[in-house]
Order: C-alpha cells, then structure tokens, then sequence
C-alpha cells in the first residue's frame, strides 16, 4: 500500500458510516474493518481541515477486489440528507440551477474537491502497546497502569493492538451469554475478566466461578470441604479434557473454579452445568 495519512491508518474521522450509510461508532466501524471489509477515508473539500468520512463497504478482501465506488456513493447518498453542502448541493447550489433553468442554460453538475484512501485492515491499531499489559474486566479497561475506558464503550480512547481488539470483543460477547444465563435463574453470577500480559501477542479470557460451605458444624463442614475439593478436580480435570485450562484454587471456606482459554468460541453452558449437576455441586455454587 502506498503511504496513507495518519487519521486513515489510525481510522480517525469525524463521521463512521456503515455500508447502509447509516452513521456508527469508530467501535462499530473497526469490527468491519477487521473483520475484513474493504474500507475507506473520504477527505472531503480543500483547506487545511477536510471533512473526514470514514466509510466501510459490503465488499470483503477474502472474495472482492475493492469498493472504492460503493463508499463514495454510500457517503454521497448520506451526505444529501446530512450535509449537501460538502458535495456541492447546498441552497446556493440549488439556486444556480433555477438561474440556469430560467435562463434556458444547461444547469451545473454540483462538484467537491475529495481525496479517498483505503483504510488497512488493521487500522486503528498500536504495535508499540504489546510492551504493556492488557487488562479487561467488567468496569474497565486498563492498558499499563491507564484505565482507557468502558469495555462497553464506543470508543477505548487509544489504540489497540489487533489482537487486544480481537480479546475485547471476545469478552463482550461472552458477558452477553453471562448476562442471558443470569437471566434464566442461575444462582451464580461468574465473574469474567481478560488478560494480555506485556510482551505477550495473545490474550486470554478467564471465567471464575466460586463454590463455598454453608457454616453447619465442623465435622460436616470439614467433609464438605473434602467433597467440594474431590468433585471440582473431577470437573476440572473433564474440562481440560474438552481443551480449557481449569484450576481449582482454596479460598475461605470453599474453591474457587478458574476456567480459562484463548478462545472461547463454541463453549457452551452446559459444559459446565451438566458435570456441576452430576458431580452435586450446584448446591455449593454461590455469587463471587
């Protein structure tokens, strides 16, 4: 690719407009961009400050060889009920044509000054950030010691490396199905976090779910105690089978169950709620 202006490689515009035309948020916009959209700058009028316009198509790099049309017609189409002024079309356009019209002339084709390149696939992004760690969890979003953002927000408010990007949605859906399995009457709410360590490419998501004792004499809570370690091995150790990394880690007056993976696609709830159920631990379950 030849070189690019900065606002294109970092994605940075002032209006995110989908395929549609409908106006999004730079999140929403760099999700199709990574996910391989052809996707494009429009610096629209001269000056030192152009109208940025960042625009994504519905053509996809794997199967299309480029949508430099579609864009400019998508921003078009979006600019005529927004801002026609930017592509000519303003009042003083429209009465120029009257003038040519009364006048028995040819009226004027409406013209812009516009510049457009293509947004790489990993626009957005900051390799220098990999020196940093990566931290999700269900507040915010840390980068070294820098909270950056909302994980829900539109917008982190720095750059991320692809791969953060990538861990960052992962994390979000999977609250999703969190919130949904809360929703169904689950007793636990687990607690989900995400990690990148410095230096480190990959990140990984981690679910912890916590299961205790109910305070009913020694001896009993003792043999409980002993139950609960020997079932969450078992668990843990069927889980790793089925590929995730489990632990079982002690902590006041129960375990912990630390379940974790770089990729949690395809995992579903009755991964853990059916071997919960035959190794009796739903009545151990509780809320972190």
């Amino acid at each position: 690719m030849s070189q690019i202006y900065e606002d294109t490689a970092d994605a940075k515009a002032a209006v995110y407009l989908s395929s549609g035309g409908s106006e999004i948020s730079r999140m929403e916009f760099l999700e199709s961009v990574h996910d391989g959209q052809w996707s494009y700058m429009l610096y629209v009028g001269g000056g030192y400050v152009p109208l940025t316009v960042a625009v994504t198509t519905d053509s996809h790099r794997d199967y299309h060889g480029g949508g430099e049309s579609d864009a400019v017609s998508t921003f078009e189409e979006w600019a005529r009920d927004e801002r026609p002024e930017e592509i000519g079309e303003g009042p003083d356009y429209e009465k120029e044509v009257q003038e040519a019209i009364a006048a028995g002339e040819e009226p004027p084709e409406p013209e812009y000054e516009l510049h457009i390149e293509e947004i790489p696939r990993h626009a957005g992004t900051d390799p220098a950030s990999i020196n940093q760690r990566f931290f999700i969890e269900a507040d915010a979003v840390t980068l070294g010691e820098k909270v950056v953002g909302d994980p829900f927000g539109s917008d982190i408010g720095t750059k991320l490396t692809y791969a953060d990007f990538q861990l960052l949605r992962a994390w979000r859906e999977m609250q999703e199905r969190l919130d949904n399995w809360m929703k169904e009457g689950k007793r636990s709410r687990p607690t989900l976090y995400a990690r990148r360590e410095a230096g480190m490419k990959d990140g990984r998501l981690v679910l912890v779910l916590r299961f205790t004792v109910p305070r009913r004499g020694k001896r009993w809570g003792e043999g409980s105690l002993e139950y609960l370690r020997g079932a969450l091995a078992k668990l843990a150790g069927e889980l790793a089978g089925e590929g995730w990394e489990a632990e079982v880690r002690k902590v006041t007056a129960g375990y912990d169950l630390i379940i974790e993976s770089a990729d949690f696609d395809g995992f579903h709830w009755t991964s853990l709620e059916v071997p919960m159920r035959v190794y009796k631990l739903t009545d151990f379950l509780v809320e972190p």
